[in-house]
């Protein structure tokens, strides 16, 4: 999300006060989203202290959306095996200090239709041929 576009009057961000803002130095995706192992390192000391939640930490969607063009250049995934190591990465790390992370979840298993951007961004460990419907791992 680009800094300058502000958070609408009705978003959940805007509900509990977030202030949006690009993280200094992360890298971007193709959507724009920052990439930032360390957020996630942040973000669960963050809630195991201010929570403490008695199920632990779960972390329900992580992921990279990718424009892969052909099940060839999906093969090929260097990108999203690198991302989902530096996040979990940074899980363990969190993990060693005493946050009680019991899960990881990859949005998502194959590629998907997303609400607001398409089937453009790929997110999936599953590459999908829209035309046949056809999955390739």
């Amino acid at each position: 999300r680009p800094a300058s576009q502000p958070l609408s009057e009705d978003s959940f961000y805007k509900d509990e006060g977030v202030q949006w803002h690009p993280t200094i130095g992360a890298s971007k995706n193709m959507l724009g989203w920052d990439v930032a192992p360390f957020g996630i390192y942040k973000l669960a000391r963050w809630v195991s202290q201010r929570y403490a939640p008695a199920g632990g930490i779960v972390v329900t969607e992580s992921g990279l959306p990718l424009e892969e063009k052909t099940a060839e250049e999906a093969r090929r995934d260097v990108a999203r095996v690198c991302y989902i190591k530096q996040y979990t990465q940074q899980l363990s790390r969190a993990m060693a200090e005493g946050v009680d992370v019991r899960g990881y979840f990859v949005w998502s298993l194959m590629d998907n239709f997303e609400w607001r951007e398409g089937t453009t961004p790929r997110f999936g460990l599953v590459w999908v041929d829209y035309a046949t419907m056809q999955r390739v791992p």
